[in-house]
């Protein structure tokens, strides 16, 4: 068994077909294996099996801790805002102003072309800096369609989307407009975006629970339930200075996570290159 694993891939270059790929019968009964004697064949295979079950152990470690390292930054987060439970907390809606966008008809092409002005779509709310986006509105659509022209720095959160798109944030570092799935909270004088945007997401859980509480067909958020959200809002140079922190330490989760990344990756590519080292020593 371990000697055609490690002949794969010179079994595949004997697979024939235009669509579908086989390799027949004749061709694998005139195909080639090492033969050594019996009692080699047991030892290198006992010697096989220990290796791969080692490998496979710290595969399983690994995945392991890369579930750690995605559950750590959501404590980094939540460890922080639970540190800050003496700061004021004012409701969102009465100190920042808010909004969402539309989608123009596909019907008009004037509403699409030209592509002049970034669209979001609730996809592309991923936690991470917007800074393109995959389709664009024209000038049209920006005055027609009742949509804003939302400056950067602007904190976008996804009412709903599939899987775990709902409740996602993201902070514009373009100017763009949205879909109506995105709702808008525009630079203001109480919280700074990256601040917020670090609130929003530590609360990512809650607000999903929160729309899912609403029960119906869909568990999506909308913008009562936004503007209704009591934030922590202590001084600006305090919110600065916690969002230093958070980004020093997500920092080194990172450094943590691209490690196991790299790590998972070469132990992927181990056992071929046990097979390969095993049965070259055969030949």
């Amino acid at each position: 068994m371990y000697a055609l694993i490690c002949s794969r891939e010179k079994l595949r270059e004997l697979a024939t077909g235009a669509t579908h790929k086989t390799i027949y019968m004749p061709t694998l009964e005139a195909f080639h294996l090492c033969a050594p004697a019996i009692d080699e064949q047991r030892r290198i295979a006992t010697r096989l099996k220990a290796q791969l079950a080692e490998l496979e152990a710290s595969r399983a470690a690994g995945q392991a801790q890369s579930q750690e390292i995605r559950l750590l930054r959501a404590r980094v987060l939540q460890d922080v805002f639970g540190s800050i439970t003496s700061a004021p907390r004012k409701v969102l809606g009465e100190h920042a102003p808010t909004t969402s966008g539309s989608t123009p008809p596909r019907s008009n092409k004037r509403y699409w072309e030209p592509a002049e002005i970034p669209w979001v779509k609730t996809g592309e709310v991923v936690f991470a800096p917007i800074t393109q986006t995959e389709e664009a509105v024209s000038r049209a659509a920006l005055s027609e369609c009742s949509l804003t022209l939302l400056p950067p720095k602007t904190v976008l959160v996804a009412m709903y989307g599939q899987g775990k798109t709902r409740g996602q944030s993201a902070i514009l570092d373009i100017a763009a407009t949205t879909n109506q799935a995105c709702f808008a909270i525009l630079p203001n004088d109480t919280w700074e975006p990256e601040f917020l945007h670090c609130w929003l997401t530590a609360s990512y859980e809650n607000l999903r629970s929160l729309s899912a509480d609403r029960g119906g067909n869909q568990a999506n958020l909308n913008g009562a339930l936004l503007k209704a959200l009591e934030i922590p809002a202590p001084s600006k140079l305090r919110q600065r200075q916690i969002v230093e922190h958070v980004n020093k330490v997500l920092r080194e989760v990172d450094t943590l996570a691209t490690a196991n990344k790299a790590s998972l990756t070469d132990l992927a590519q181990l056992p071929q290159r046990l097979l390969a080292q095993a049965f070259g020593d055969t030949a």
